[in-house]
Formats: structure tokens, C-alpha cells, sequence
């Protein structure tokens, strides 16, 4: 995730009139992003992350709790592959589709 002073920086630019091309080689930023960012898609940086290593850890308490096999899949998510696993977490918390 890319900081507000980057999305400050970017945008700046675009008001002094510099192309997606000039910016993104200026400030390393993918062409792509700085066109999202143009036409005002920004990161909301207020908004609380929805993933943490808090909360893996709750999760991964509950899935101990009920029985369910996991293991990490990263640094901020759990992985639960086990079929009879993945059984009991849908009859817990419902079928992922």
C-alpha cells in the first residue's frame, strides 16, 4: 500500500500538468496507479485495515477451538485446506459461496 505523502506527491504533479508517463518515472509509481489516482480513485486512508496479525490470531484461537486444522499462509492470513476442516468452518460460519 502506497503512503499519503506518495498519493500527495503524485497528485501535485498531476496539477502542475505533468503526464501519467513523467510521473510514474519520476516517482516510481506504476502508470497504472497514477491513472487511478488522476481521475480520483486515492487509497481511503482512514478506513482500519481489515487484516492484522491480531486478528489471525483470534481467528486462528477459534479455529483451535472448534477443531479446525490451519496453518499460516503469510504473515497476516491463515490457510485451512483439510477437507474436514473446511466442513467444519462452513457449518460454523456458512459456505464461502
Amino acid at each position: 500500500m502506497r503512503t499519503r505523502e506518495e498519493v500527495a506527491t503524485v497528485l501535485e504533479l498531476v496539477r502542475a500538468g505533468l503526464n501519467d508517463y513523467e510521473i510514474a518515472r519520476q516517482t516510481g509509481i506504476p502508470r497504472g496507479t497514477v491513472r487511478v489516482w488522476r481521475v480520483g480513485r486515492v487509497p481511503n486512508f482512514e478506513r482500519a485495515p481489515n487484516m492484522s496479525q491480531d486478528m489471525g490470531a483470534i481467528f486462528g484461537r477459534v479455529c483451535d477451538a472448534l477443531g479446525v486444522e490451519w496453518r499460516p499462509h503469510n504473515r497476516l492470513s491463515l490457510s485451512v485446506a483439510r477437507r474436514r476442516s473446511v466442513a467444519l468452518l462452513d457449518a460454523f460460519v456458512g459456505p464461502k459461496r
